[in-house]
């Protein structure tokens, strides 16, 4: 079956593939710019963030330069090496109060003296908790010196400043430590992050991801380590996805991170993606009613001619197309005027030779029904008309030779024996062909038949009829029919007959009557172990007075055959027949099923 494209019209395919068309074109081309301004959106956005970013980093970088420079220099102060030689001597009261007054009263910060152990000495300002030794063992990246990662205090971030103290020697003593906690007022980061634009967020950490803050407190961030800050970053943080650069800042273990909210960066792509497809929307449906419009102009006399080869299928007249156009459509519709006229004129002409035709059909069925009903006439009474003379003839012959058997010499005895031999086959001749013509006229009477039932009874006249011989006759379970039973057993009778006749060279007759399932028929058969025949001359099996084999072997009239053909054929059934030479032969036909009860 043709599936749903093939049997459209070309009226709905021409549109519907001008929009397939249009679709996959303007679907392209949106396709292509769209990611072009979608790439120049993300290019203008990652761009904006790498100078954000950069900004931010030197700013921060700055601070933390300054703080490690003032550092530095107080750390230059010589009683800090005295105090390191000798925490109880008098130099302890000065570098305390120095550190007081350089730490202030602020709860952010505060400013500490290791030794070189390292041990915590003296602590000003907010009490932080210890360092880890790691942080002053000179192997580590930054030695002891430098700014450092940040951790985490409460709820807020903080960072550590370490300068060594130098002894005599460049022997180091001990370390001089700020440590503050990195809790900005949300006004001034507010104030901060205006500077790199308004909807942008900051975010400040350590370069191992460790550790992330805005400034205020501490905060979760979906990076790791390994942060590449020559690319564009995206990931979701906050309920909101986003876009992000990363810039290190300089001489620190810091990474800053800068935020853009990510749909307001597409949003001029988004808006020109739907903008380029109403357009497109529009362009489609023009393109589509346009499509329809030529569709129409080029189907409508397609149909017209289509409508008009139906009519010439259905023996009708076809309607004439006006022909309004001088292209190949016009050309056809004239052509199809030309064609419709010429079939018009044959068909007009074939109607009358049909009439004809007809006339000498009924004719010549009459004058073959007439033959047939005189031949029937001819044959049943030439058959009945030679009774007599056969039986006056056996009746002569056979006084003869009971009488007179004595006065006659050996070979008018012989003479004698074939005359009557003769004699009953002429007999059986004619019985067989009494049988044959009344076939013709007998009207059947039908119903359901016991085929096995009847093919029992056969089988038991055949065996009761074999006298000396042995023989063997099997029935299977066969399938009921439908006809005239008296007719049906003829059928069953000569085909028996037939086997036993052929099997007499054989020591031991086997005939077997059964039925097959073959293509959904049931096929009735006989089948027997005789001399078979050469399936060449199957053809003439089922003639009047057909014999494949001599009389001199096997008697009979060569009618049997012809009357189970014409019993068969007259109940709406088929037989045939399959044979090898000294191999036996098997007997088919077909019957109508007996009626389903209702």
């Amino acid at each position: 079956m043709p599936h749903a494209w093939a049997r459209l019209s070309i009226a709905a395919k021409l549109p519907l593939a001008l929009v397939a068309l249009l679709s996959v074109a303007f679907g392209g081309m949106i396709a292509v710019a769209y990611l072009q301004v979608r790439a120049s959106a993300l290019a203008v956005a990652s761009e904006r963030l790498a100078q954000a970013g950069g900004h931010m980093a030197s700013l921060l970088g700055t601070s933390a330069e300054q703080r490690l420079g003032t550092l530095q220099a107080f750390a230059t102060r010589a009683d800090l090496p005295a105090y390191l030689t000798d925490p109880s001597g008098a130099a302890g009261a000065r570098v305390e109060e120095r550190l007081r007054t350089s730490a202030g009263s602020s709860q952010l910060s505060a400013i500490e003296i290791w030794d070189a152990t390292p041990r915590r000495l003296l602590a000003t300002g907010f009490a932080f908790p210890e360092l880890p030794a790691r942080v002053f063992d000179e192997s580590a990246p930054n030695g002891g010196r430098g700014v450092g990662e940040f951790g985490a205090v409460g709820n807020a971030a903080a960072y550590h400043v370490t300068v060594p103290i130098d002894g005599e020697g460049s022997q180091v003593l001990g370390y001089l430590v700020e440590r503050r906690r990195v809790m900005n007022a949300a006004e001034a980061v507010s104030q901060l992050t205006r500077l790199i634009g308004a909807d942008a967020t900051l975010a400040v950490g350590n370069l191992s991801g460790s550790l992330w803050t805005d400034l205020t407190t501490t905060i979760d961030m979906p990076l790791g380590g390994g942060i590449d800050t020559q690319e564009l970053l995206g990931y979701r943080r906050g309920g909101r996805d986003v876009l992000a650069r990363a810039a290190s800042i300089a001489n620190t273990p810091w990474l800053v991170v800068v935020e853009f909210t990510k749909a307001p960066v597409l949003a001029p792509a988004q808006r020109f993606l739907y903008m380029a497809m109403g357009v497109s929307a529009l362009l489609i449906a023009a393109g589509a009613a346009a499509g329809w419009v030529m569709s129409r102009r080029l189907t409508r006399p397609l149909q017209h001619i289509t409508d008009g080869a139906a009519a010439l299928a259905a023996s009708r007249t076809a309607p004439r197309i006006p022909v309004t156009r001088a292209d190949e459509v016009g050309r056809l519709a004239a052509s199809f005027n030309v064609m419709a006229e010429q079939v018009d004129q044959a068909r007009q002409r074939l109607e009358v030779l049909v009439k004809e035709l007809e006339l000498r059909v009924e004719e010549r069925t009459a004058a073959l029904l007439a033959t047939n009903r005189e031949l029937e006439a001819f044959s049943y009474s030439v058959s009945h008309d030679l009774r007599a003379p056969v039986r006056v003839i056996d009746g002569f012959a056979k006084i003869l030779r009971e009488d007179h058997h004595d006065a006659l010499a050996p070979d008018a005895r012989h003479c004698i024996d074939v005359i009557v031999r003769r004699t009953k086959e002429m007999g059986q001749l004619i019985d067989d062909l009494l049988t044959f013509s009344r076939l013709g006229r007998h009207p059947l009477t039908r119903g359901p038949i016991d085929m096995t039932a009847l093919a029992e009874s056969v089988a038991e006249e055949a065996r009761a009829a074999a006298e000396d011989r042995e023989l063997t006759c099997t029935v299977g379970t066969l399938p009921p029919a439908y006809g005239e039973r008296t007719l049906i057993k003829q059928v069953l009778t000569n085909l028996v007959d037939n086997a036993v006749k052929f099997t007499r060279t054989r020591a031991v007759t086997r005939i077997e009557i059964g039925a097959a399932e073959q293509h959904g028929e049931t096929v009735y058969f006989v089948r027997d172990n005789g001399v078979g025949f050469d399936m060449k001359y199957a053809d003439k099996l089922f003639g009047v007075f057909q014999r494949l084999h001599p009389s001199t072997e096997f008697d009979g009239t060569g009618v049997g055959l012809a009357i189970v053909q014409r019993v068969v054929h007259r109940h709406g059934g088929r037989v045939w027949a399959e044979a090898v030479v000294e191999g036996g032969a098997t007997f088919w036909f077909t019957l109508p099923p007996a009626p389903v009860p209702a």
